[in-house]
């Protein structure tokens, strides 16, 4: 018999794909206020195994908080908090691209570090697995197919594109040193958006400007590269700053002219709060200084800023997450073939992470909703901006 999974209060959107990555469970969307009348009333067994998810974002409202008041009181049922993982789609999925990629955390999530996650928990154990050196060896191997792919969380490029506009970049920032500035390095400070879970939860203080502000006090004569976040210029999420609040501390500000993997290739530093931009660098050999607290930091891995300057929640996900011997690898394996689920949507099967850079090697654009996208952009966003709540 199928184990009950309950997915709390997900949008008609996220109904269209998320019991696809629960193929041995009997998935039941309900609302919080429904499950909970259903647990009062106890017409949900409390002697059958039960899954309860919600997305991580929700996890500290009021309906979370009481149904996890409510599980404590229900051994055979657990809570997972559900989010993208890190290798998603080609295409935003606030353009509603659907995820390849989805984690179902047990213990808490990845982008909030003040708590342990389940991510932390696989890290630990890499260190006494028996079969670590294949592991090890394995995500070695995806590491290399993600670099040849020129893979990214939301998008991949040709060779010949990437080549083409890297040597773009490199050429425009040779012309502003040929016209009498001389850069001491290239920085580069991926964008993050002022709503993000990562910033709100793990920023340790930082937004956009005031990481900008830091980055050019230390580096005054260094080439400052800050990419746009592609939701904030896309229309689909707020920035947080305008392009003209970006420009009076970076020497260059791009929005589509560039992707986050070609400004990494040219730049020698990756500066960010906590964006997974700094995985992707670390991914190809760049030094990442993190001003928040991640999840790759706190490993050994980074120079983390706030752990230095003794911010409590990085303080804390420090103690935790620090081993001697961790390696990038380590990382690799933990955080995108351990600790995800992927589902493949042009074979409609569950599968791996190789499988899906795979599979994405011959795709310029994954599979999308566009109902979902019509009917958003072409009816409920022009509501919201009507009545005032976009």
């Amino acid at each position: 018999m199928k184990e009950n999974i309950y997915l709390l209060d997900f949008s008609f959107w996220k109904k269209k794909f998320l019991s696809c990555f629960f193929p041995e469970g009997n998935c039941i969307f309900i609302s919080s206020e429904k499950f909970l009348s259903l647990i009062s009333k106890h017409r949900i067994s409390r002697d059958a195994p039960a899954t309860v998810a919600i997305w991580a974002t929700a996890k500290d409202s009021r309906s979370a908080k009481a149904i996890r008041g409510q599980i404590r009181t229900l051994p055979l049922m657990k809570l997972v908090y559900l989010e993208d993982g890190f290798i998603r789609s080609l295409g935003l999925g606030s353009n509603f691209y659907y995820p390849y990629s989805l984690v179902a955390d047990d213990l808490g999530i990845y982008f909030d570090p003040s708590a342990p996650s389940r991510l932390e928990k696989i890290m630990e154990e890499t260190l006494t697995r028996e079969d670590r050196r294949d592991q090890l060896e394995r995500a070695e191997k995806l590491r290399k197919s993600i670099i040849d792919h020129r893979q990214s969380k939301y998008y991949r490029a040709s060779e010949r594109q990437f080549l083409k506009r890297v040597a773009d970049l490199k050429g425009h920032i040779r012309h502003n040193e040929e016209i009498g500035r001389i850069f001491e390095k290239v920085i580069f400070v991926p964008g993050q958006v002022s709503d993000d879970a990562s910033v709100l939860a793990g920023g340790c203080g930082y937004d956009i400007i005031s990481l900008l502000k830091e980055v050019r006090s230390k580096y005054p004569d260094g080439c400052i590269i800050v990419k746009v976040h592609p939701d904030a210029y896309s229309g689909n999420r707020n920035g947080g700053a305008t392009v003209d609040e970006l420009n009076r501390y970076a020497d260059m500000v791009f929005t589509s002219e560039f992707n986050s993997l070609e400004c990494i290739e040219a730049a020698e530093e990756v500066h960010t709060i906590s964006s997974l931009t700094g995985f992707e660098a670390l991914l190809r050999g760049k030094k990442v200084i993190c001003y928040g607290m991640p999840f790759y930091a706190g490993y050994g891995l980074t120079e983390d800023v706030a752990v230095a300057r003794r911010h409590p929640v990085a303080l804390a996900a420090r103690e935790r997450r620090y081993r001697q011997g961790y390696t990038l690898q380590d990382l690799i394996y933990a955080a995108l073939i351990s600790y995800p689920l992927y589902y493949n949507w042009e074979i409609t099967h569950t599968t791996d992470a190789e499988g899906i850079v795979q599979q994405f090697a011959g795709m310029s654009e994954s599979r999308r909703s566009l109902f979902c996208y019509a009917v958003f952009f072409g009816l409920v966003k022009p509501w919201m901006r009507l009545t005032g709540k976009a």
